[in-house]
Formats: structure tokens, sequence, C-alpha cells
């Protein structure tokens, strides 16, 4: 009983979830786009050459995995959320944007701007599509409401954390307008499907 409870609520969860992430997803390249210096269109395609690589040619699990390794064993001190954190953490992104803002920020080299960018949209697709794969395993059954829910946690967390570390790279703060931004357009579609309803 208390397992098809969880079931339900979680998958109730997921459907409040959609339109925080159609929200999240459709201002993302606004926002993205404000970072001035930055060829926005490196990130972009390190995504898609993941998603074509990963199709056609490797998948990286093993790589995937080593990254979560590492996560859960600096998150080994929280017994209970080790998991949670290997999951939604971006070990490879964070790693890549950190070298970039030190390139960038500390020693001012900026030609290798697209380098990092290329391969940080790479390490954010892999992490994302890698990790919908190990969660989705995880789960029998045709309707899977933990992973749902997992994912879409995964993905919100994945667009805020990129945004953020933007903000870190650029010293353009644009996070609190990007979740304002967010709250109003799920807000109305909230009150769009309410008024239908009623």
């Amino acid at each position: 009983m208390n397992e098809l409870f969880s079931a339900v609520f979680k998958f109730i969860l997921t459907l409040v979830l959609i339109p925080v992430i159609y929200a999240a997803t459709i201002l993302f390249g606004k926002h993205y786009a404000q970072f001035s210096g930055v060829q926005e269109d490196f990130f972009y395609w390190g995504i898609w050459f993941f998603v074509v690589v990963y199709i056609f040619v490797y998948q990286f699990k093993g790589v995937q995995d080593a990254g979560r390794k590492i996560v859960s064993g600096i998150f080994g001190f929280v017994s209970f959320g080790k998991n949670f954190f290997a999951n939604i953490f971006p070990f490879y992104f964070f790693i890549i944007m950190l070298g970039f803002h030190v390139a960038r920020n500390v020693f001012n080299v900026k030609n290798y701007n697209h380098f990092f960018l290329f391969f940080g949209g790479f390490s954010i697709a892999m992490h994302v599509i890698e990790t919908a794969g190990e969660l989705q395993s995880q789960e029998k059954g045709l309707v899977k409401p933990n992973y749902y829910f997992s994912i879409c946690l995964v993905y919100l967390f994945s667009v805020f954390f990129i945004i953020l570390m933007m903000n870190l790279l650029t010293s353009i703060f644009t996070f609190p307008k990007y979740i304002n931004g967010i709250i109003k357009i799920s807000n109305d579609i909230f009150i769009m499907f309410w008024k239908g309803f009623i």
C-alpha cells in the first residue's frame, strides 16, 4: 500500500513538474544568450555531438559511472543522500566549467572559450542521458513513476547548474530573474489548466 501511494504521489509530482521543465527550457536559451563574450553555439554543438556519438558510435556508461563514484565518495558522509547527489550532480560539467573559470577569469585566457563550451555541452548531455539510462534500468515495469520523477529533477538541476556556472564565469547574475520567469510561466500554465477543468 505504501509503495502504491509513493508511486501515485511521485507520478502526480512529475505532472506538476512538466510545466516547470517547459518554462525552464524555453527561458534557458534567452538567458544563455545574455552572457557576453560566450559563443553559445559551441555549447549546443557539444550537446548534439554527444547525441550523435551516443547513438551511432559509443555509450559513455563507464565514464559516467566513474564520475558518479567520485561524487558518491565526496558525499559519503550523507548516507541517505549519496546516491541522490551521484545522480543529480554533473561532475564532469563542473570540472570543465571550473577549468573554464580559472582560464578565463584568473589567467585571462580567452582564446579557448569555444573548447570549454563545446566540452561543457558534451558533458552535460552525457550526464543527463547516461543518468536517465541508469535510473530507467533500476525500475522494472511499463510505468516508472520513480524514474519519471527522478529524471525531471536531474534535468531541472542540470539546467539550473548551467545558468549558475555561467553566472560565475561572466559575473552576470541572472539566476533570480531566470527563476522568477519560470515561476511566472509555470503559474500561467497551471491557471490555464485549472480554468480549463472548472
